[in-house]
C-alpha cells in the first residue's frame, strides 16, 4: 500500500461491516511487509485503522453502569469523545483523520475523570489555603504545595481542590509531582466536595496510591479525604460501602468510620474501610454506638486492614487509639483481636507467661493466673476475639467471654468452691462437674460444654 493509497482512504466512505469482504490488511508494517491481519474497515485492520486516523478508544473503567450494559458504551474516543459502538469503531475520528500522527488534545467531551488520566501539571497556580493565596503546582483536581514541616520533616502537602481538603504529605515537589499523576491516572471520580459522598471505587484508589507511594515518605494527611471525620448520621448504599451482605437498594446506617447493624440486642459496628464490612465492635446500644462511633471519629485513626503478613493488620497509633476508646467505652466489646493489645492493664494483677497443654504439644501464653489453678487469656487462635478461661493443670478451656471481667470473677469464684488441683479430667469432682458451668453461666461467662473438660485448646 503506497502513500498516495493510505491519504485515498480518508475520503472513503463508511463501509458498513457486514459487506466488508473477506480481506487481509494491507498497511505495511515497521519492516515494509503488509501487517495481512484480517481487515474490518476500509481494507486495514482495527490497530491500522487508527495509525491511519481511527478513534483512539479508551475504557471508562469506574462508569459504574458497564456492569449493567454493553461494554462498548463505555468506551470513548480521547480525541474526539464519541463513545464507541458498531459504527464508530470502523470509521475515522473527525479531528485525526487529516494528520493521524499529530498529537492530539483530549477532548473536552470526555467525563472529567478520563481528562484528569491525561491532564498535565501547572506551574504558578494561585490556590487558597486557609486565609492565604499562594503558588501551587495544580494537576488534574490536585495541587501541591510547600508548607511548615511536619515532625518527620515532610514539607510538601497535596490538596484535593474540590472538597479544599488535604491528601498526603511528602517530602519534594518532585513526589508530589508522581503521586498526582498517579492519583489521576486510572480514572476514578475525583469530583467529590463531600469526602463522606466519595464513592468506594475512589476512596479505594486514592488509599492505595498514598499507601503504595513508596517515595517521599509520603503519609496519609491528618484530617484529610482519606479520614472519617463526619459526626452526624449518614447512610450508604452497597455500591458506596462495597459490601457483599447489603442489598442493592437498601442503605445501611453510618456514623463516623462505621456502618451499623442491630443484631438481637446488640448493634454491631462494621469497618467501612473494608469490602468485606467486618464486625470490629459490639456496643450495648444504638446510643452508646453513636457516641462510640463519634469518639472514633474525633481521633482520626486510620481504619486500613494490611493485607501483608510481614507487618500487623493495623497501625500502632490505631490499636493505641483504640486502647483509648475502649477504656472510655468499658460497655463496648472489641470483635477483632488484631485492633487490641495482648491483655488489658487490670489493676491488682500482673501478666505472666505460663505454659500450657494443647493437643500441638506444650504452648507459651501470656495470661493472668488466679487462685493457681486457673488462668484467663487471649484463644489461641489468633482469628478469635474475646478472653478464655483455662484450667491450668490440664490445659483444658472451662468458658469464655467477649469481656474479661466475667471470666476473672468467675475463676474467683470457682477457686473458692473446691479443689482443682488435679491433672486428668477424669478425676474433677462431681460436685464440681455440676457447679462449674453453672457459676459461669451466673456470671455471665460461655461455658465451653456440659462439663468443664470439654476440648482441649487448639
Amino acid at each position: 500500500m503506497n502513500k498516495k493509497r493510505i491519504l485515498d482512504l480518508m475520503d472513503l466512505q463508511l463501509v458498513p461491516r457486514p459487506q466488508i469482504a473477506d480481506g487481509f490488511c494491507e498497511y505495511p508494517k515497521k519492516d515494509g511487509v503488509p501487517c495481512k491481519r484480517h481487515a474490518i474497515s476500509m481494507e486495514v485492520c482495527s490497530s491500522h485503522l487508527r495509525s491511519i486516523g481511527g478513534h483512539l478508544f479508551i475504557f471508562d473503567n469506574y462508569d459504574p453502569g458497564w456492569l449493567e450494559e454493553e461494554r462498548e458504551r463505555y468506551s470513548f474516543c480521547r480525541a474526539c469523545g464519541r463513545a464507541k459502538d458498531d459504527v464508530s469503531a470502523l470509521e475515522l475520528c473527525p479531528v485525526r483523520r487529516n494528520a493521524p500522527e499529530a498529537p492530539c488534545p483530549t477532548s473536552p467531551d470526555l467525563p472529567t475523570r478520563l481528562q484528569y488520566r491525561f491532564a498535565k501539571p501547572e506551574h504558578g497556580v494561585m490556590i487558597l489555603v486557609g486565609p492565604q493565596r499562594i503558588s501551587a503546582i495544580r494537576h488534574g483536581p490536585f495541587a501541591a504545595y510547600r508548607s511548615a514541616p511536619d515532625t518527620d520533616g515532610r514539607d510538601w502537602r497535596v490538596l484535593h481542590l474540590p472538597s479544599h481538603m488535604p491528601v498526603a504529605a511528602l517530602d519534594s515537589e518532585k513526589t508530589c509531582l508522581s503521586l498526582m499523576k498517579r492519583m489521576c491516572g486510572d480514572g476514578v471520580e475525583l469530583d467529590f466536595r463531600d469526602p463522606m459522598e466519595m464513592n468506594r471505587d475512589s476512596r479505594f484508589h486514592l488509599r492505595l496510591s498514598v499507601i503504595f507511594h513508596r517515595e517521599g515518605r509520603c503519609v496519609r494527611a491528618k484530617g484529610g479525604i482519606l479520614t472519617w471525620t463526619a459526626h452526624k448520621a449518614y447512610s450508604r448504599k452497597r455500591s458506596e460501602t462495597g459490601f457483599y451482605w447489603q442489598q442493592k437498594n437498601v442503605r445501611v446506617e453510618c456514623w463516623g468510620p462505621f456502618a451499623f447493624e442491630l443484631k438481637e440486642t446488640k448493634v454491631l459496628l462494621r469497618n467501612l474501610e473494608e469490602s468485606q464490612g467486618w464486625s470490629i465492635f459490639s456496643a450495648p446500644s444504638r446510643e452508646r454506638a453513636i457516641a462510640f462511633s463519634r469518639a472514633a471519629a474525633a481521633l482520626d485513626l486510620d481504619w486500613w486492614m494490611s493485607c501483608t503478613t510481614h507487618e500487623p493488620r493495623y497501625r500502632a497509633e490505631t490499636r493505641a487509639g483504640v486502647g483509648k476508646l475502649l477504656a472510655e467505652f468499658p460497655d463496648v466489646v472489641c470483635l477483632d483481636r488484631d485492633l487490641l493489645p495482648e491483655l488489658p492493664i487490670i489493676p491488682g494483677y500482673d501478666a505472666v507467661e505460663v505454659t500450657i497443654a494443647t493437643t500441638e504439644g506444650p504452648k507459651k501464653v501470656l495470661a493472668f493466673v488466679i487462685g493457681d489453678h486457673f488462668a484467663v487469656h487471649r484463644p489461641l487462635n489468633q482469628r478469635e476475639a474475646g478472653y478464655v478461661l483455662l484450667h491450668i493443670p490440664t490445659g483444658h478451656l472451662a468458658g469464655r467471654c467477649d469481656d474479661i471481667s466475667p471470666l476473672f470473677a468467675a475463676a474467683e469464684k470457682l477457686a473458692s468452691i473446691g479443689d482443682w488441683n488435679f491433672t486428668d479430667p477424669q478425676d474433677i469432682p462431681s460436685d464440681l462437674r455440676t457447679k462449674a458451668p453453672e457459676v459461669l453461666r451466673k456470671h455471665g461467662a460461655t461455658p465451653a460444654g456440659d462439663k468443664i473438660a470439654i476440648r482441649f485448646v487448639m
